[in-house]
């Protein structure tokens, strides 16, 4: 099992570095993109997954984060 409160301290340090606050997120993609990614966080923490929808702005915003391979283990993409 991974060490999900390790991982959860370097996803949010990746996203808040990324950023230049959660509020801009909610602003720039909205705040069903911010929920996501506060949905995220737990399932990095309890290593389960979130489901997301092909093209959904979570996606962008995680595809820009160093560690966005590691991150996209966590989402499961619907593509219908």
């Amino acid at each position: 099992m991974k060490n999900g409160k390790l991982e959860l301290n370097v996803f949010f340090t990746e996203l808040t570095d990324s950023v230049e606050s959660l509020s801009g997120i909610a602003d720039q993609y909205g705040s069903d993109t911010l929920a996501l990614l506060m949905y995220l966080q737990m399932a990095i923490l309890n290593d389960s997954m979130i489901e997301v929808f092909d093209g959904d702005s979570v996606l962008t915003v995680i595809s820009q984060l160093p560690s966005a391979n590691e991150w996209m283990e966590y989402i499961e993409i619907n593509y219908s």
